[in-house]
């Protein structure tokens, strides 16, 4: 289920009980979870708005945000099964992962396939 918002700048801040500066931070920070980006320094208080938020984009940087809770609100039970919710933190763990290359020792064949050593090859370029 995705989440429209669109209006004047001013009359969703408004809306939302902010001020035009408050409101456009906010667009800030869930800009990289809208289905088209708004260029942010374009903006006025009479800029007509279209925010198309797209949920799971957006509870996968609430978990990279590292604040609990802003990803355990109750709201999100409306928005995303639990499921889905475990899904995408699993997600989000497999992306913080770091995977290193396997180490090449001195006497394994060179990775550059010449059939030589490593030792006798590249490890000394």
């Amino acid at each position: 289920m995705d989440v429209i918002i669109s209006g004047k700048l001013s009359a969703l801040a408004k809306t939302y009980n902010m001020d035009n500066e408050t409101f456009v931070g906010f667009m800030d920070g869930i800009n990289n979870s809208l289905k088209d980006a708004v260029t942010i320094d374009a903006l006025e208080k009479n800029s007509e708005i279209t925010l198309d938020i797209d949920p799971e984009k957006l509870y996968f940087h609430m978990l990279e945000a590292k604040a609990d809770w802003l990803y355990s609100l109750p709201q999100w039970d409306n928005l995303l099964t639990d499921a889905k919710r475990k899904e995408i933190k699993k997600a989000y763990n497999t992306s913080k992962i770091v995977v290193k290359d396997p180490k090449i020792g001195r006497n394994d064949p060179c990775p550059c396939g010449s059939g030589r050593k490593y030792k006798q090859c590249c490890m000394n370029k």
